[in-house]
């Protein structure tokens, strides 16, 4: 009986290994009040906040961005800030944050990003960005994907082993020892 429940446990996590879930594409979210758009420079593409699906980016880029606010145009304190939802258990990376004091309402400009190895490719997530000026708050999420496939990852490689041989250490783990009946 014993060996059967290992048998089966190392049979389900070898078909672990070949379940690839496909999530559904989900627009945008943006407040109205808002407008902002990027430009990736390796990509050749641009996005704009209100995209629907999911935006596919490299592990490191340049984008050229511009961003808006209807706010009233008078001296006023701001603040705002873009962040990565990474997947569980790696943390949220923060990409980008601002405050002072301004009259515009309106900025562009050209950040350079590179996202650390370990972030996995091919994988669902979200980006979330806001930005408060006038008593007018602003926020917005985006899906996106780093380019590539989930093996492209260096870790990869690592879970894949360590997966194969845990599943056969339980596999042989069931076996009877040799001479008993």
């Amino acid at each position: 009986m014993v060996r059967r429940v290992l048998f089966g446990v190392a049979a389900l996590s070898l078909a672990g290994l070949f379940m690839f879930v496909d999530a559904t594409p989900a627009s945008a979210v943006v407040s109205p009040q808002c407008e902002g758009k990027g430009v990736f420079s390796k990509a050749g593409v641009t996005y704009t906040a209100a995209d629907a699906g999911v935006d596919v980016v490299p592990l490191e880029d340049d984008v050229a961005w511009s961003g808006s606010i209807q706010a009233p145009k008078t001296e006023s304190a701001y603040s705002g800030h873009i962040e990565v939802q990474l997947p569980f258990p790696l943390p949220s990376l923060r990409i980008d944050s601002w405050s002072g004091s301004s009259d515009n309402t309106a900025n562009n400009g050209t950040k350079h990003y590179k996202l650390p190895s370990s972030v996995p490719r091919g994988v669902e997530f979200e980006v979330t960005g806001a930005h408060t000026q006038g008593g007018v708050s602003c926020t917005g999420t985006v899906k996106v994907k780093v380019a590539g496939s989930a093996f492209d990852s260096p870790a990869a490689p690592a879970s894949l082993i360590g997966t194969l041989v845990t599943g056969g250490v339980l596999a042989f783990a069931g076996r009877a020892k040799g001479g008993l009946a």
